[in-house]
């Protein structure tokens, strides 16, 4: 199908266009074996693709169209969502899913179509599928049930009908698009039991991975992380701006996604482990707000008058200008240079002469950052170790090709053991 079949013309097009998918000669790049790593990237790549349309659907609902174009570009160009499309992993599929849940709920609140708010139930369940947290999701299809009831003075009877519904509906579709959770229709005990474990691991237990979030302050620490590096501080003020626009115009239907950002905020800020990616689905959310602001500023500046209308069309373009280099810059700095151990891999190719290199050399007499140094000759050994940008990375070579082992916990271990070995000779 991808070879020559009815796919095989996007796989051409998105090989045009940067997205390396075939060789030299024409051959697929992507198998079962070791490049099916690139069949991730070009999901996950589409599933954002189509969550920046989401988007943009959302933020015209939310205030016109003006506003669902700023909403879309700001989603585009955010750092979070461009970071984990380059990864096969649950969070931009569950993004996607989320987005679209959101977006039928509002249309439900528009439309008042009982078919909206099962399908933003369906969607639901479709997302916890990808991340079981999505399932807060369900206090904005609430929402939306209420303020339809309250508006169009729907029965309670009705309205809470319509509510069982749509979470049932999310428990069927979370029961086929995850199986692995389910022993028959009903949730398995290894399942449950993973969950619990995990819970307990992340509870602030005493393990290597927890101590990066020690002396962190929930809500403050991973919101400060969310403005500074998932969107950036120039969208976040746009985010703010949108949402007192909405609240002066009392959009109601802005109640939807707003629930829906306060319950997983909520869920994640206060946990133990506030991962940044966690909050990726509040993005969309804060992306929909900022198209909002933006068009507000735009409909300002075409309103004003001579001086005012200079300065409010400027405040506009530099700060849509500040998003968008925001996201470049991010771009440019990860993916516009090779990795830091891809480049040590052409060095030793380059530099190392040819013959066998011992990745560790008996005797060792001390362990430092710069350099291992050998207690026979008491000069630098063959091994040589460098620090890159993010890791220590030690380096061995075999002839002309070289490999790379980095491990921080490797490292320590073998520094640790010779220093006991130093003690025991002492004594």
């Amino acid at each position: 199908m991808l070879e020559s079949g009815p796919a095989s013309p996007l796989v051409t097009a998105l090989d045009a266009i940067g997205v390396d998918l075939r060789d030299d000669d024409g051959a697929l790049r992507f198998d079962g074996g070791y490049d099916a790593n690139l069949v991730g990237r070009l999901l996950s790549a589409l599933a954002d693709s189509v969550t920046i349309l989401l988007v943009g659907v959302l933020g015209r609902l939310l205030a016109g169209r003006v506003a669902g174009l700023f909403a879309a570009g700001c989603y585009a160009v955010a750092v979070l969502p461009v970071q984990q499309a380059h990864f096969l992993g649950p969070d931009g599929f569950g993004t996607m899913f989320w987005t679209a849940a959101l977006l039928a709920a509002v249309l439900y609140v528009r439309r008042d179509r009982v078919s909206w708010i099962l399908a933003s139930g369906a969607l639901v369940g479709a997302a916890m599928a990808c991340r079981i947290q999505a399932v807060v999701l369900l206090v904005a299809v609430a929402v939306a049930v209420v303020l339809v009831a309250i508006e169009r003075r729907t029965a309670w009877t009705a309205a809470l009908g319509r509510l069982l519904a749509a979470c049932a509906l999310a428990a069927v579709v979370f029961r086929v698009a995850q199986p692995y959770a389910f022993d028959g229709w009903w949730l398995s005990d290894v399942w449950v039991d993973d969950l619990l474990r995990l819970r307990a691991f992340q509870a602030a237990s005493d393990v290597p991975p927890n101590l990066q979030w020690v002396g962190r302050t929930p809500v403050v620490y991973p919101l400060g992380q969310f403005v500074a590096w998932g969107i950036g501080p120039a969208a976040t003020a746009a985010t703010l701006l949108g949402g007192w626009v909405l609240w002066r115009r009392r959009a109601r239907v802005a109640l939807v996604p707003a629930a829906a950002a306060f319950a997983m905020l909520a869920l994640i800020a206060m946990s133990w482990t506030p991962t940044m990616r966690y909050l990726m689905p509040l993005v969309p959310i804060a992306s929909a707000a900022a198209g909002v602001g933006l068009a507000h500023l735009l409909a300002a500046a075409r309103a004003a008058d001579g001086g005012r209308r200079r300065a409010v069309a400027v405040a506009v373009g530099a700060l849509t200008a500040t998003i968008v280099l925001w996201g470049a810059a991010f771009v440019n700095g990860v993916y516009g240079r090779d990795h830091s151990r891809i480049e040590a891999t052409e060095w030793i190719a380059a530099n190392l002469p040819p013959g066998p290199r011992s990745a560790s050399t008996p005797g060792t007499a001390r362990c430092r950052s710069g350099s291992t140094v050998s207690r026979s000759t008491g000069s630098r050994s063959s091994v040589r170790s460098i620090r890159t940008r993010s890791t220590r990375s030690t380096i061995s070579s075999t002839g002309s090709t070289g490999s790379i082992s980095s491990s921080s916990r490797a490292s320590e271990r073998g520094c640790r053991s010779s220093v006991s070995r130093r003690a025991t000779r002492r004594r």
